[in-house]
């Protein structure tokens, strides 16, 4: 309920980068030349390890979205603001403060408790509610094959175990 109510008061360059960040990770540093080959080639952050995610799915579907709109002036980042130009971090921040607060505002007047859960939810929490969230998380978790499973699924089963 949070994340969706947060979701539906976004605007779109900021729709595109939460739901790039359910199913990835570091969307402000992606680049268009990162998709080549049906495969989004991404450096983590902490090893600089190089990785490769097929584009297939939700993230296919994704990615077309972004891909589909027309600026007249654009970027080679993947996540661009209205003008075609890329979204900072600043920028995704305060847009998203924004979205909280409409979201928070929504529930208010419509009675509901989750207003306060939305106006402390973190957008760096969303690789771990994709983790969470989706159906039949824990077998895709074990079997390796979700983007966001460390190498055979180890590290994921590691920490479905400890929940």
């Amino acid at each position: 309920m949070t994340y969706q109510a947060v979701w539906d008061a976004l605007d779109w360059p900021t729709r595109d980068a939460m739901d790039l960040a359910y199913l990835t990770a570091d969307v402000l540093k992606m680049r268009l030349p990162d998709i080549r080959d049906g495969y989004l080639w991404l450096t983590q952050g902490k090893t600089r390890k190089k990785l490769r995610m097929a584009i297939a799915g939700e993230l296919a579907a994704l990615i077309e979205r972004i891909q589909s709109r027309v600026y007249k002036v654009t970027s080679l980042a993947l996540i661009r603001n209205e003008a075609g130009q890329p979204l900072s971090y600043s920028a995704l921040d305060n847009r998203f403060e924004d979205a909280r607060i409409r979201a928070a505002k929504v529930l208010d007047s419509a009675g509901k408790e989750e207003a306060a859960a939305v106006r402390v939810f973190p957008f760096r929490d969303l690789r771990a509610k994709a983790a969470r969230g989706r159906a039949g998380g824990r077998a895709q978790a074990r079997s390796g094959v979700v983007p966001w499973a460390h190498r055979g699924g180890r590290g994921c089963r590691v920490a479905w175990r400890r929940r």
